[in-house]
């Protein structure tokens, strides 16, 4: 009986042994998922950074979350959206490089036709700039800072394609043509402007021809007048220039400048998921052939390619981002950060309509991508 008793005991305490780790493991919280760790970052970074706007996070070309935090009105009291449209600013870039590749691909234009050929009005020093010198930031014009105008007037001034190439003709150089990299917004207003020569068609209807329509882009456009858009934000920028350093985020609504003024440079409207498609379409060749969009991806001086920045060395430095294709946009209080890493297979994209470290939020998200789940 003692035996018995003895033995009993045994199992129930071998029993007990077994099921206390198996109960302790059930405690334990459950392994986050992919898209749980992103949303952890975005809300943390939110804590500590003033962010109003939209972030969406792809790995392997497939959705991994996308979100929407602070207003397009303030004043409204109406929140930013997944389909909040912003100003993407230099992103637009990479949309007027398409246009052009496209009529270069279309035996329209040639990347070593020369400007003066659609602008008889340049001078001597700009006789030799070339459409692949526009494309990559080597066609030695300065940037807004060059323009021999009252800035603060003109940017918010109705203008055409071809007063404004006149205003170009008369800026500054800061190099000869092709001797460096100068980046400079006013080759892509010269490109926008030569497309539209070339086709007789607005650089509106353009983007919607050639790239909104055939990839079913319903947010992404260009037009003289936001008032008319449907979900469009407000942009806000900081009552302080020194905000920024001293933490003081308070933020007052912006005088946009006139659509004209940023055209193809800075004018393009779009939404997080359209920047998706938009992405998607650049990685399968569905608007370029696979020659075109190779160059428009291979790097020049200062490893500026055809309205991306490749492996640009301000994000890997400061961010220690590496293998890196980017472009960054900023007009008024409109920011934008769209990135795509692994070989075109995982992307970042962050548009907004108020300052904020967008480039060190892309650098936390890619960090969370790269964890192992």
């Amino acid at each position: 009986m003692k035996n018995q008793t003895k033995h009993s005991l045994l199992c129930l305490l071998l029993l007990i042994y077994v099921w206390l780790p198996a109960r302790a493991q059930d405690s334990t919280p459950k392994h986050q998922s992919k898209t749980e760790v992103i949303k952890a970052v975005v809300e943390k970074y939110c804590q500590d950074h003033p962010f109003s706007g939209a972030v969406l996070v792809a790995q392997n070309r497939q959705l991994v979350w996308k979100g929407a935090k602070g207003y397009a009105n303030k004043a409204a009291e109406q929140k930013n959206l997944i389909n909040t449209k912003f100003l993407v600013g230099s992103v637009s870039k990479q949309f007027t490089a398409m246009i052009v590749l496209q009529l270069v691909q279309e035996g329209k234009l040639k990347l070593n036709d020369l400007a003066i050929k659609y602008f008889p009005f340049l001078p001597k020093e700009k006789s030799t700039i070339t459409i692949h010198q526009l494309l990559s930031h080597t066609s030695g014009l300065g940037h807004y800072s060059q323009l021999k105008v009252k800035y603060k007037k003109f940017m918010y001034k109705p203008t055409t394609p071809v007063e404004y190439a006149k205003v170009i003709a008369k800026m500054g150089m800061v190099a000869k043509p092709g001797k460096k990299m100068s980046y400079s917004s006013m080759g892509y207003i010269l490109l926008a402007a030569i497309a539209e020569q070339i086709t007789g068609k607005t650089f509106s209807t353009l983007l919607e021809e050639r790239i909104a329509r055939p990839l079913g882009l319903k947010n992404t456009g260009f037009t003289l007048n936001t008032d008319e858009l449907q979900n469009f934000a407000l942009s806000y920028d900081l009552k302080k220039q020194k905000a920024a350093t001293d933490n003081d985020f308070r933020f007052k609504l912006n005088k946009p400048r006139h659509q004209s003024n940023t055209y193809s440079t800075g004018g393009v409207h779009s939404t997080v998921e359209d920047m998706l498609v938009w992405l998607k379409a650049l990685a399968t060749n569905k608007l370029l052939n696979k020659e075109l969009t190779k160059k428009m991806f291979t790097p020049n001086l200062s490893n500026y390619a055809y309205g991306w920045f490749i492996n640009d060395v301000r994000l890997t430095k400061a961010y220690k981002l590496t293998n890196i294709i980017s472009h960054g946009g900023s007009v008024n209080g409109f920011r934008a950060a769209v990135s795509m890493f692994n070989n075109q297979q995982d992307f970042v994209i962050i548009l907004g309509n108020q300052p904020s470290r967008i480039w060190l939020l892309t650098a936390e998200i890619k960090k969370a991508l790269d964890r192992k789940e």
